[in-house]
């Protein structure tokens, strides 16, 4: 079973992303965390197929742990969520790190995730 592992420090989020996945839990084994550092403690002990995370997170960003995960475990593919209040941080961001997608906050459809 495939290891998804979801950072977000919006618990609302957190909450929305479990509650679209139900249906997919015996597909895939996903976990949530709203703090990036144990996030990555996680995956340092558990191998990790997918990183889901949000861009702009207050303590460590989400392309600060996307460069701890490539050293790390350089096969995790990595996606990357955001909000696009300001679309030139959000680009500026993008051209600066390593990630398979990007996905644009609001969305409300699990196949956003699953695909």
């Amino acid at each position: 079973m495939s290891t998804i592992v979801f950072v977000d420090d919006s618990s609302k989020w957190t909450a929305n992303y479990k509650r679209m996945l139900t249906p997919y839990q015996n597909e895939l084994h996903c976990v949530y965390f709203e703090q990036p550092e144990e996030a990555l403690e996680y995956m340092s002990a558990h191998p990790t197929e997918v990183l889901v995370c949000e861009l702009d997170l207050p303590v460590m960003s989400g392309p600060e742990l996307f460069e701890m995960v490539d050293m790390l475990s350089p096969a995790t593919v990595k996606i990357g969520m955001a909000q696009v209040c300001n679309v030139a941080d959000t680009l500026d961001m993008l051209n600066q790190i390593k990630i398979y997608k990007l996905i644009l906050k609001p969305f409300f459809l699990a196949e956003d995730l699953i695909v």
